[in-house]
This record gives structure tokens, C-alpha cells and sequence, in this order.
């Protein structure tokens, strides 16, 4: 013998969104502060110096010694008034500092420790 069920469940409105918003909420921070999906990138404004193109060394600062970071500029997207892309930013030359914005993002080691990765550099002017 089947039965049905007959009683009808009604949800208002303000739970639905509500539940959505608690949804996207959790699915922000999940992203956000674990391993697990897209990260935010932290920017800072300063300048960028090519130091060399054996193996594309820069450094980049702000000024502020705490703000110091070093990475290999032909690994990274950048954008610029000109064009945006993979590799090389354009308005990096050897050995001569220029102003850029950077986006980088902080990497923990399995075994302890970490660093900051840049992924981004912003060209604030051309060659």
C-alpha cells in the first residue's frame, strides 16, 4: 500500500535568502582561507627592477624594508597600458627600477615555513 503525503511545507521568502547568503557566506571564506580553490591576491603599489635575463630575477618594493619581494618575471601575467599577457611584463628593463603594481598570494610548505608568490604585475607606465 502507497501512501502520499498530503501535509505541504511552506518556506518564506526571508529563509530562502537567507540560506543563500549563508551558502555563499561559507563557500567565500572556504575558498578564501583553505588550499582548496581560487585565492585573493594581496596588491601593493611600489617599483620593479629586472636584475637580470638569465634568469629573470626582480625585486620588487614599496620603500618600506618590510615590503621586499623578489620573483622571476618571465612567470607571471601582467598587464600594461599597451597589452596584458603571460611572460615578460613590457615596461621591465635591466638594471633600471619602474612603477608598477604587483598581486601576490602567500604559499605554505607541507613541512613548515612559506613565502609570497607574486602571479601578478600591473605596468603603471610604458617603457
Amino acid at each position: 500500500m502507497r501512501s502520499r503525503l498530503t501535509r505541504r511545507v511552506s518556506i518564506p521568502l526571508w529563509g530562502i535568502v537567507a540560506a543563500v547568503l549563508a551558502v555563499l557566506l561559507v563557500g567565500g571564506l572556504l575558498g578564501n582561507n583553505t588550499h582548496l580553490g581560487s585565492k585573493e591576491l594581496t596588491v601593493k603599489t611600489g617599483r620593479a627592477m629586472l636584475h637580470n635575463t638569465h634568469n629573470w630575477l626582480t625585486s620588487f618594493d614599496t620603500g618600506d624594508p618590510a615590503d621586499q619581494l623578489a620573483f622571476h618575471a618571465d612567470a607571471v601575467w601582467y598587464s600594461s597600458p599597451e597589452t596584458d599577457g603571460e611572460g615578460v611584463p613590457p615596461c621591465l628593463s635591466e638594471g633600471r627600477y619602474t612603477p608598477v603594481r604587483i598581486g601576490y598570494t602567500g604559499v605554505e610548505f607541507p613541512g613548515g615555513g612559506g613565502r609570497a608568490v607574486v602571479a601578478w604585475v600591473e605596468c603603471l607606465s610604458s617603457r
